[in-house]
């Protein structure tokens, strides 16, 4: 989709990241993050907490988190220019191109998915990649077509929590999947309050 002829790309380095900012949507994005902070926190053992492993998973969480943002938006531009909601983002407005986009998503995917591999081990980098992928290449199509993409989409929803503890431990259990499945339930309430508040806008797309 061509962007409308009133809205031009940013031209200083400053206004391109503002732009990057939105496009990873990144006030929604830190949020993710400290949830994936607070399960690492709790999943740590005494004695083993590392700044750098928390640097690094919060780097992690936002460039995954982000990159999904990001390709959530290349799908869904078209859409996003008939509702009020998102109108105002950016590859509507044409502050970036969705090449560019694309791009920034796959770098920011591949980057985080390798930092959780790498320093967390073969499970964590896995539960970064999945729920990128499920978020992106499942829920996102899906909402389109049917409500239950409610219910796949909470599965990346209810990830990062889960994910900082597995980080912390390198291990799956009792605690992980605890936080998974109360992280899993609050999706719901949240999607629907969000759903019923603007319905008419979403009938437009």
């Amino acid at each position: 989709m061509a962007p409308p002829d009133a809205y031009a790309a940013p031209a200083s380095f400053a206004g391109r990241l503002r732009a990057v900012a939105a496009l990873f949507k990144l006030r929604l994005t830190s949020l993710v993050v400290v949830s994936a902070v607070l399960g690492y926190l709790l999943g740590v053992a005494d004695g083993a907490f590392l700044w750098v492993d928390l640097g690094l998973l919060a780097l992690a969480g936002l460039l995954v988190t982000g990159a999904s943002n990001a390709l959530n938006q290349v799908i869904e531009v078209n859409e996003d220019a008939l509702m009020d909601r998102t109108a105002g983002r950016p590859l509507v407005r044409g502050w970036l191109t969705v090449r560019e986009a694309l791009w920034l998503a796959l770098l920011a995917g591949g980057a985080g998915t390798l930092i959780l591999w790498l320093r967390f081990g073969p499970l964590a980098g896995t539960l970064g990649f999945l729920a990128l992928f499920t978020y992106a290449a499942l829920y996102t199509p899906l909402k389109k077509h049917t409500p239950w993409a409610v219910f796949v989409g909470a599965f990346p929803g209810a990830v990062p929590p889960m994910l900082g503890w597995v980080a912390a431990t390198g291990e799956f259990g009792l605690g992980p999947g605890l936080l998974f499945a109360g992280q899993f339930m609050w999706q719901f309430p949240h999607f629907w309050a969000i759903a019923w508040v603007i319905d008419d806008d979403y009938r437009k797309a």
